[in-house]
């Protein structure tokens, strides 16, 4: 039954992210990725750096650049990328499950395993932009700290690359250098410095392009603001709770506005109904989430010692990075926080979860995702995408944006 029902799970999220690849639309954040990848694909030209960050310049590193290059010179389309980022997410489905089948029963197994993978929070997320390959980093996070955070040579050399690699998609990872400062001091992490200092020589190998590079265009600059300061958001407030209420929006319904406040079912006159139901089970499970997450803190026997410190570095690691941003969240700068939202939930729940309620979620789930790669706000399942990704390399256009960034020769 255990496998079976996983099965079913892991090619239904399966489906669901085709249905979303086959629906995109080329905007701004996959363009960046389009002009990396037909560089180095095309004009064999490295990029070693990645895309614009909100207000906080270019991500360093040339990784994104060279992954989703080599997945181009595999097959030049527009999909090849999302199909590259499906890839990493399905080595994230078996990273979180070798954690959660070791310490949950079998209903909270699959009920765990059909929130993190069915989710529109991640199911979606093959759409052809950096965020994306966050969930890879997040679930390899989550295995090594749940399962091997007591094996001080593995730990210690792929603390620095988690760091390293991460950084080079998105500049969130200050979330998990927290949480590792947290666990040090809690002495609940134990370093080997010779394999610490080893991930470190990885890491500075995959920088190296990057730190030698001097080929900039004149044009190129960091696009920062005068608004934007540290600690902005704890003057603003607002920003601060909006970061923390992600830690329940994650393992809940309410998913992103991109998927939730713009979804378009376009289902005639029961399109009223629809969006009825959406509102009320979003706010219905984000409010369960935050009501069981607080009494599980309460219930001590509940969980042990080491579970609740890796909770709490996340948690107080995410709240402190929240004041500390100097630009309002977004729903993709806290993916690095996943699968650990989902976790606390699943461990908070005290009834018996009974088979019909695991398939009224996942048919919840599957309906939500056929409704949102259909039509919402990233999607559309009228436009060719390839079409137009194929007349902007006959156009130049990813060549013109090439040079706008390094010097062309």
């Amino acid at each position: 039954m255990k496998s079976y029902s996983l099965i079913i799970i892991f090619f239904c999220g399966i489906i669901s992210s085709y249905l979303y690849i086959n629906s995109f639309i080329i905007d701004f954040d996959s363009q960046q990725l389009f002009t990396r990848a037909v560089a180095l694909a095309k004009y064999n030209t490295l990029i070693p750096f990645g895309s614009q960050a909100s207000k906080a310049g270019f991500v360093p590193g040339p990784l994104m650049s060279i992954i989703t290059g080599l997945s181009l010179k595999v097959k030049l389309h527009s999909q090849t990328i999302s199909f590259a980022l499906l890839v990493s997410h399905i080595f994230s489905f078996f990273l979180v499950l070798a954690v959660v089948k070791k310490r949950f029963s079998l209903s909270k197994i699959l009920l765990f395993m059909l929130i993190f993978w069915l989710s529109p929070w991640r199911a979606s997320e093959v759409f052809p932009w950096n965020p994306g390959f966050l969930f890879f980093f997040s679930a390899l996070n989550f295995y090594l700290l749940f399962n091997k955070l007591h094996n001080k040579k593995l730990i210690s050399f792929l603390i620095p690359i988690i760091l390293g690699f991460s950084l080079q998609f998105h500049k969130s990872i200050l979330v998990f250098a927290l949480s590792y400062g947290y666990l040090f001091l809690k002495k609940q992490l134990k370093l080997n410095w010779l394999f610490l200092f080893l991930g470190l020589v990885v890491v500075a190998t995959s920088f190296y392009p990057y730190i030698t590079f001097d080929n900039y265009a004149q044009n190129f600059s960091e696009n920062t603001s005068d608004s934007s300061y540290y600690f902005r958001n704890l003057v603003h407030v607002g920003p601060v709770i909006k970061g923390f209420l992600y830690w329940f929006r994650y393992s809940s319904f309410y998913f992103s506005v991109d998927l939730f406040k713009s979804l378009d079912p376009q289902l005639g006159n029961f399109d009223i109904v629809f969006h009825s139901i959406k509102w009320l089970v979003g706010i219905g499970t984000i409010v369960f989430s935050l009501i069981s997450q607080f009494k599980l803190f309460k219930r001590r026997n509940v969980i042990d010692n080491t579970e609740k410190e890796i909770i709490y570095s996340i948690l107080l690691s995410m709240i402190f990075v929240s004041c500390l941003s100097p630009v309002s969240f977004n729903y993709w700068h806290l993916y690095l926080i996943y699968p650990f939202t989902i976790f606390t939930l699943v461990k908070s729940i005290s009834f018996n979860i009974q088979r019909k309620h695991l398939v009224l979620i996942g048919l919840y789930l599957c309906f939500y995702n056929f409704m949102g790669a259909k039509k919402s706000f990233k999607h559309d399942y009228r436009r060719d995408n390839n079409s137009e990704f194929l007349n902007n390399i006959t156009n130049q256009k990813y060549k013109n944006e090439m040079c706008e960034l390094i010097k062309c020769k």
